[in-house]
C-alpha cells in the first residue's frame, strides 16, 4: 500500500519549493537544483518523470500571460537544435550511465558560469567605456553545440537546462523576455519527454500520487520566484543567472565526482 504523505515527501517538497523559486526568477535551473535530492529519495524512475512534468503547471500559465514577451525567433533556433538531442537523450535514458555525463555537463557549466561571473562583476566595470567585441564564429558554433548536448542531457537526465541557457543568454538580453522564452522552451521540450515517459509506462499510480503531493510546493515556489523576478533590475538579474549556473554546475560536478570516488 502506498504511503500518501511522509517525511520523505516533505523533504522532496522543500527541495522542489526552493528549486521553483529559482525557476520563477530565472526561467531555468529548477530541475537541476532539486535533481539530486529528489532522485536520492524517490529514485530515478520516479524522480525523472516528476521533474519533467513539474514545469507544465507553472510554465503554461506564464507563457499564456506573457506570450508577447516570448522571443519566437530565438525560441525556434533553440528548439531546432535541442530537439534532436532530446530525442537521443530519451533513447539513452535506460542505457546510459548518468554519472560521467553529469560530471562532464557540470564541469562545462561551471567554467561557463565562472566566465559569466567575471564579465558581470568585474570586466563590465573595467571595459565600460569600450565597445563590445564582435561575436566570433567559434563562439556561435560552441553555443549551438551547447543546445545539442543540452537537449541530450535534458532528455536523458533532466539536467540540460544550464547548457541551453548558455545560448539563450547570448540571444535574449531582456530579463522578462529571457524568462518567457525559456519557459516556452521547457513547455515544448518537456512535452516530448512526457510523451516518451507515458509511452514507456512511467506514469504509474505512485507517480501521480507523488506528483500531486508536490504540486503545491511547485506552484508556491514559482509564485515566490515571480515576485522576486519583478523586483530585479537587468544587471542584477544577469548576475543572479550566472550565480545560479555556477551553483547548479558545481553541485552537479562535485556530487557526482564524490559518488565516483
Amino acid at each position: 500500500m502506498l504511503e500518501f504523505f511522509g517525511f520523505e515527501d516533505l523533504m522532496v517538497g522543500a527541495a522542489i519549493f526552493v528549486a521553483m523559486i529559482v525557476q520563477g526568477v530565472t526561467g531555468f535551473g529548477g530541475s537541476v537544483v532539486c535533481s539530486s535530492a529528489v532522485t536520492s529519495i524517490y529514485g530515478p524512475a520516479l524522480a525523472v518523470p516528476i521533474m519533467a512534468m513539474s514545469g507544465h503547471p507553472i510554465n503554461g500559465p506564464l507563457c499564456i500571460m506573457q506570450y508577447k514577451m516570448i522571443d519566437w525567433k530565438s525560441l525556434a533556433k533553440i528548439v531546432a537544435f535541442a530537439l534532436p538531442g532530446l530525442l537521443i537523450g530519451n533513447f539513452l535514458f535506460k542505457t546510459m550511465d548518468p554519472l560521467y555525463a553529469k560530471i562532464g555537463v557540470g564541469a562545462f557549466v561551471t567554467i561557463i558560469a565562472c566566465h559569466g561571473i567575471y564579465k558581470a562583476f568585474f570586466k563590465e566595470k573595467l571595459n565600460a567605456h569600450k565597445e563590445a567585441n564582435p561575436d566570433s564564429t567559434f563562439a556561435k558554433v560552441s553555443r549551438i553545440g551547447c543546445l545539442i548536448v543540452g537537449g541530450i542531457a535534458q532528455g536523458a537526465f533532466n539536467v540540460g537546462g544550464p547548457l541551453v541557457t548558455v545560448f539563450a543568454l547570448s540571444a535574449v538580453k531582456d530579463k522578462s523576455r529571457f524568462r518567457a522564452t525559456m519557459c516556452m522552451f521547457w513547455m515544448v521540450l518537456n512535452s516530448v519527454t512526457m510523451f516518451n515517459h507515458w509511452a514507456a509506462g512511467f506514469w504509474t499510480t505512485e507517480f501521480w500520487i507523488k506528483f500531486g503531493i508536490n504540486l503545491p510546493f511547485m506552484i508556491g515556489g514559482f509564485l515566490v520566484g515571480c515576485f522576486l523576478h519583478n523586483k530585479l533590475n537587468q544587471q542584477l538579474f544577469l548576475k543572479i543567472v550566472y550565480i545560479v549556473l555556477f551553483f547548479v554546475g558545481g553541485q552537479m560536478f562535485l556530487s557526482n565526482v564524490m559518488t565516483l570516488i
